[in-house]
């Protein structure tokens, strides 16, 4: 991790960013421009530079889930669909919906946690 950035603009980030693009990208389906799966793989390869790395020491549980699966589910799960996005869409067909709702669960989960931590 080579920048920490305040918690409420994460979760600001997550939900006004990420999620609103994997909504588009789910509604949109195959008239997605390429673009938007530019700029989640470069959102994706941002997270090494944002998201320290495991310690795997479990002392706060709930950082070291949210740190593994930011490196082992989401960073390479956010590049391979924008590479299918890319390079062969037709093969994320069956997808969009699934994609849509993770963008919406997202950008709910993240305007929560905001709202909770302004409280």
């Amino acid at each position: 991790m080579l920048f920490k950035i305040p918690i409420k603009f994460v979760n600001l980030f997550h939900a006004f960013v990420v999620g609103v693009i994997l909504t588009i990208i789910g509604i949109l389906k195959n008239k997605t421009p390429n673009s938007l799966y530019y700029l989640l793989a470069l959102i994706a390869l941002l997270i090494p530079i944002f998201q320290h790395l495991p310690h795997f020491t479990f002392k706060s549980i709930y950082w070291e889930l949210i740190s593994i699966l930011h490196y082992f589910v989401f960073l390479p799960g956010l590049l391979y669909l924008s590479y299918l996005g890319i390079y062969n869409s037709n093969v994320l067909n069956p997808y969009f919906t699934t994609i849509a709702a993770s963008g919406v669960s997202i950008s709910t989960y993240h305007i929560y946690k905001f709202i909770t931590r302004i409280i």
